[in-house]
């Protein structure tokens, strides 16, 4: 099990190429396929990015939103309700909540990689053909 912590994008250029700084956390003590340690840490992340109160010392009970960042469905629920109330000055939203513009246009397979370089896709192929054969 394992989380990771920063500025990073999961895909190809927040991997490769921009400038982020993460930390990976990890832990073998598994129960039920779960981390227990890693999940406590991410719902106390999560916590206190909304501004949701810990639980203190007992008998103290924790607040509803602490314990629905426990359960995934209730986290990502609560998260949206964050949002919907404008993020409450917390959390921001990623993209516009209705779609900017035009809608895009369908294009062939062979348009665009990752990278944003136009592609010709017979060519390609027949470069990996070559390849492949001179290594074989």
């Amino acid at each position: 099990m394992w989380a990771l912590v920063g500025s990073s994008t999961l895909r190809r250029r927040g991997l490769a190429f921009d400038g982020g700084a993460d930390i990976v956390l990890t832990e073998r003590d598994l129960s039920e396929g779960r981390s227990r340690a890693i999940a406590a840490f991410r719902r106390t992340l999560q916590a206190d990015r909304l501004g949701i109160p810990l639980p203190g010392a007992p008998p103290m009970l924790p607040s509803s939103g602490f314990v629905r960042l426990g359960d995934g469905v209730e986290a990502f629920h609560l998260m949206r309700e964050v949002l919907r109330g404008g993020g409450l000055g917390r959390i921001d939203r990623l993209a516009p909540a209705e779609p900017v513009g035009p809608p895009a246009s369908p294009r062939s397979i062979d348009a665009v990689n990752p990278d944003g370089e136009t592609e010709n896709l017979p060519v390609l192929r027949a470069l990996l053909a070559l390849a492949s054969s001179a290594s074989a």
